[in-house]
């Protein structure tokens, strides 16, 4: 009984757990580009 609770509470919360604002992607999308610039890294590498 808790197993499947505990399944369809996961189902149901998901959306709202994975989402990012738009802000938070920006964020990651600056730090990623800091990360780049300073470790000269190419980006077929790092994808």
């Amino acid at each position: 009984m808790f197993k499947v609770l505990t399944i369809c509470l996961a189902i149901y919360y998901l959306p709202y757990v994975s989402c990012m604002t738009e802000e938070m992607l920006e964020l990651a999308k600056q730090l990623h580009d800091t990360c780049v610039g300073e470790t000269g890294a190419k980006e077929d590498a790092i994808t």
